[in-house]
């Protein structure tokens, strides 16, 4: 299947079916999956010079990377049709009635790469996900296997699979993908295009991409190496190598607008792949910590509003009650700037990070509030089943009131508009009841029906506080302003208009 002109990344694999993936228990003897795969931690030798050939390198690894073959059922629907109900046409289908749904074979390929000498490979979840059966042809086309799906995670995109053979196979050595820089030489070895064992050079163009979008409707964890080297459909699953012969990344996706390679690719990192591959196979699943917080990135603005140097970390805009991160006394508009000895760059880095623990683990946070760095510990819970029930759109206020920054009129709460908002009596603040179109605070973020409960740091109630907590900041650029919208809670910096 394939997916066309698209302005954003599509899947570098034929995907087969529309389900997002599955978690199976292992039925194979499964020891530690980690003593099973070669790990080579060296570092890249970028002083050498480049080998004329990579010939006899590629040799010894490309037989590690083998095609996957996945066939799955699909239901179809016939269109309606008034032959349809027409006798002739339906005693041609023998009395049946040929609109119902009808089941179609379809067939779709991608690439693994094989880790361990007794069968197991890593490919991708969207390569294997709703497949029926799985079959891996090994270079050469003389070998085919039946394949077992050991687990597979939608939501890294990571899949393992595995083959019963009483040979020992050939494999990949693991190195450590943090060692990556851009500029660094790199190889793509899969079947583009059901073209089986193509291998293309490139450079790592970018590494760390965490806004693909590629996996956002499953909420995943994005954290690509971006690659120059030709990947098209077929590539997903296969190898990403050094020029050493070691695998640094799992082949995963393109941006393209026509469907094929415009120089544009992305792979998983084999930190992260092989950490979700053990899970999957030592545990049967993939086991990640809840802290409990809302998080944004931080803007120029906020981070001005808040007395930081740069907007770096990422802002906490809620705390979930009960959660780990309630017990451990996070609070609103802290910035969290790491988590343990890890820099945390924005909001995704931040819950990439907190989902590379299990549950019950103790975390250590750093954060600033207030201008003052302080230390944080929680112990991480379970990710909630149920997600939360998307809160009723508001109704506007038609209604002025009085001037408080330039094009914004608030005005203060009554029990109509209480009722209206769904506001607990706990809740105080006042109601923003117009936006002046296109003015700093419109393209800042508020909007009519935002409830200021707080400017800057104080609390207020009415419009009278509002004004007296507006006049108290001083001459700074930009007011904090903490407003509630639809149930959940947010800091904006609104830049003040100039005298």
């Amino acid at each position: 299947m394939k997916t066309q002109i698209t302005p954003s990344p599509i899947l570098a694999g034929l995907a087969v079916a529309a389900t997002l993936g599955f978690t199976l228990p292992p039925t194979f003897a499964a020891d530690a999956f980690r003593d099973k795969v070669t790990i080579d931690t060296r570092e890249i030798d970028r002083d050498s010079p480049a080998p004329r050939s990579y010939a006899k390198m590629l040799s010894k690894v490309s037989p590690a990377v083998v095609s996957v073959h996945v066939s799955s059922t699909e239901e179809i629907t016939f269109q309606d049709h008034p032959l349809f109900n027409h006798p002739m046409f339906r005693d041609m289908f023998q009395g049946q009635d040929p609109r119902r749904m009808q089941p179609r074979r379809s067939e779709g390929i991608g690439s693994g790469v094989i880790v361990s000498e007794d069968g197991y490979i890593i490919t991708n979840n969207h390569v294997v996900a709703g497949a029926d059966e799985v079959t891996v042809e090994f270079a050469g086309g003389k070998k085919r296997f039946v394949a077992e799906v050991i687990g597979a995670d939608p939501r890294t995109d990571v899949a393992v699979i595995k083959v019963k053979t009483d040979e020992k196979l050939p494999t990949i050595p693991i190195s450590d993908s943090a060692q990556l820089l851009v500029g660094d030489v790199v190889m793509a070895i899969g079947s583009p295009l059901e073209y089986e064992q193509t291998i293309t050079q490139g450079i790592v163009s970018a590494i760390g991409r965490d806004d693909v979008g590629v996996l956002a409707r499953v909420g995943g964890y994005e954290n690509f190496i971006q690659v120059d080297a030709a990947i098209n459909q077929g590539n997903s699953g296969g190898a990403l190598i050094d020029t050493d012969g070691r695998l640094v990344g799992i082949n995963t996706a393109i941006a393209t607008r026509t469907g094929g390679s415009v120089g544009i690719g992305f792979a998983i990192p084999t930190n992260m792949a092989l950490t979700v591959a053990e899970a999957l196979v030592d545990e049967g699943e993939v086991q990640r910590g809840f802290l409990g917080v809302q998080l944004r990135d931080l803007s120029e603005g906020l981070a001005a509003g808040l007395g930081l140097d740069a907007p770096e970390g990422a802002l906490v805009g809620g705390v979930v009650p009960d959660s780990a991160a309630d017990k451990a006394g996070f609070q609103f508009d802290d910035v969290v700037t790491k988590v343990g000895d890890n820099e945390v760059d924005d909001a995704a880095t931040f819950r990439r990070l907190v989902g590379n623990n299990k549950p019950g683990t103790e975390v250590e946070f750093t954060i600033i509030r207030d201008a003052k760095t302080k230390m944080l510990k929680a112990e991480l819970g379970e990710i909630p089943s149920d997600p939360r029930l998307a809160n009723r759109p508001l109704k506007r206020s038609k209604q002025s009131g009085e001037d408080f920054l330039d094009g914004v009129n608030i005005m203060n709460l009554d029990n109509s508009m209480r009722s209206q908002l769904e506001l607990s009596e706990d809740v105080s603040g006042v109601i923003v009841s117009a936006v002046a179109p296109n003015s700093k605070a419109d393209l800042n973020g508020l909007t009519a029906g935002d409830v200021i409960v707080n400017v800057g740091r104080e609390p207020i109630s009415s419009i009278r506080e509002a004004v007296e907590a507006r006049d108290a900041i001083g001459d700074s650029d930009y007011l904090l302003l903490r407003v509630m919208r639809r149930g959940s809670e947010m800091t904006l910096a609104v830049e003040v208009a100039e005298e």
